[in-house]
């Protein structure tokens, strides 16, 4: 049995083999079956087209299901999460962002602007499953900062999940972030935001 290199290993999911370029698929395979497509501005080869679309519906599933587990996430946690649960070593980043390309381009993941500290605009990810919830968060932080002046990360985040979670400070940092960016709160440290009625 041949042993696998680790670049080949790094783009298995549930035995298919994705690469960026055409040149680095296996000497072995046979020609007339090689496989190419485009997704946005990237080239994705297989050696045929069952192993292309077997490894193509695992990852883009991989990353759709753990993308619902969070009420949001950046692309770098949900990278990371997905290898771990199609439990491969590393994803080659181009790749993965085609196939969360693909996914946001037919409506399965979506995207809202969020602002930094800075006023520097960014991105996060949503599943469609999590809207609601997401709308609900809103609320409450907008709610809360009726009450209050200053809303702490800490505070939103216990009144949305309770007890601390992985990603769950994360997630309620981007509720605030989101308000930030929207201009009703403004972003005073890496821990607390206030309403803009209250901000002098």
């Amino acid at each position: 049995m041949n042993r696998r290199t680790k670049r080949e290993i790094h783009d298995v999911w549930k035995d298919g083999v994705i690469m960026t370029r055409r040149a680095d698929l296996d000497e072995s395979c046979v020609h007339s079956e090689v496989i190419g497509k485009k997704f946005g501005g990237v080239t994705l080869w297989a050696a045929n087209e069952e192993q292309f679309s077997s490894a193509l519906n695992a990852l883009r599933a991989g990353i759709e299901y753990v993308a619902s587990m969070y009420l949001t996430t950046t692309k770098n946690v949900l990278r990371k999460k997905v290898e771990e649960h199609l439990k491969t070593e590393r994803i080659e980043d181009r790749v993965f962002s085609a196939i969360l390309g693909w996914s946001l381009r037919i409506g399965n993941l979506d995207t809202l602007i969020c602002s930094s500290i800075n006023d520097r605009p960014f991105r996060v990810i949503i599943h469609p499953v999590q809207l609601v919830r997401w709308a609900g968060a809103l609320n409450l932080a907008t709610g809360m900062l009726l009450k209050q002046d200053i809303l702490l990360i800490r505070e939103l985040e216990a009144k949305l999940f309770g007890a601390r979670a992985y990603n769950t400070w994360s997630s309620t940092a981007h509720v605030l972030s989101y308000l930030n960016y929207k201009g009703t709160v403004k972003q005073l440290d890496e821990f607390s935001f206030q309403s803009v009625k209250d901000f002098r």
